[in-house]
């Protein structure tokens, strides 16, 4: 049986042996405030709410090293407009509801919809910011 602990497993598993971790801030803050942990930086644009006193990788001379976890609703090809339309509304719906929003807040990772047009443009630009460095660490295969 696993000892209890208030970290969750990718926290407990930063060792020596594993010394660097790449984790959402809110998971990382109980080992962090318990010396657990030395943050040394953040991925966002800015710098977190309950960790501000962590710079951000921008801020440490890595210009454009900016990454967020983020998730979208995606349905393949060919759906039919009814459907697609139904489940927009559906999701605004669910992503306006103070009960939702709530959990994502307190969870640290404040809700942001955005309707197909505009997540469109994001996932596209996210892409293009990404894809560079991706290719330059040796992790995408060009054709």
């Amino acid at each position: 049986m696993a000892p209890a602990t208030s970290h969750p497993p990718e926290v407990l598993s930063c060792s020596a042996a594993t010394p660097v971790l790449a984790s959402s801030p809110r998971p990382a803050c109980p080992a962090a405030y318990g010396n657990a942990l030395r943050l040394l930086a953040s991925w966002g644009g800015k710098r977190t709410p309950e960790l501000a006193n962590v710079p951000t990788m921008i801020e440490l001379g890595f210009p454009g090293v900016e990454y967020y976890i983020w998730a979208g609703l995606f349905v393949p090809k060919g759906t039919p407009e009814p459907i697609i339309a139904r489940l927009r509304d559906a999701m605004r719906d669910i992503m306006q509801n103070p009960q939702v929003t709530s959990v994502f807040e307190k969870a640290g990772s404040p809700p942001a919809y955005l309707d197909q047009p505009d997540f469109l443009r994001f996932v596209e630009a996210d892409a293009a910011r990404l894809i560079p460095a991706v290719k330059k660490i040796g992790r995408l295969d060009t054709p």
